[in-house]
């Protein structure tokens, strides 16, 4: 049984490190896609939840930041945008959890002082004509 449990897990990081290849594809996801990638990444992050609900509900959210991650990175392909994006071990929260746990909110206690900057005179001339290096610039 030990032998087999360590080919499973072999067979799930083998189907991972495919289906992660797959974040650059052109077409979505197909549902069997996005189980098979969830499912490895569940194994790799030693993901556990409580439900059946609360997978339910992590495997939706991690399909739809799946979904968002590929068609960033297609778009990087394309010179769209700068960088590309992956999946890690917070894949299975939206911005909304991710921001509540993990970002500090600001704690106004006070009003904001806001301070006005004296209003500048219209300058005459042009900086052409200074020669600023006979001025020691």
């Amino acid at each position: 049984p030990l032998k087999m449990r360590v080919l499973a897990v072999v067979a799930l990081l083998v189907v991972a490190a495919s289906a992660t290849k797959e974040l650059y594809k052109e077409q979505a996801f197909s549902k069997g896609e996005l189980r098979s990638l969830f499912f490895g990444w569940k194994v790799e992050h030693s993901k556990v939840y409580a439900t059946k609900r609360d997978e339910a509900k992590a495997f939706r959210t991690f399909s739809a930041n799946a979904e968002a991650i590929r068609q960033h990175n297609l778009r990087a392909e394309q010179g769209l945008e700068s960088y590309k994006q992956g999946i890690n071990q917070l894949s299975d929260l939206t911005n909304k959890e991710y921001r509540a746990m993990y970002m500090r909110k600001m704690n106004r206690t006070r009003p904001l002082k806001v301070k006005q900057l004296p209003k500048l005179h219209k300058l005459t001339g042009t900086a052409g004509a200074v020669d600023w290096r006979s001025k020691g610039a």
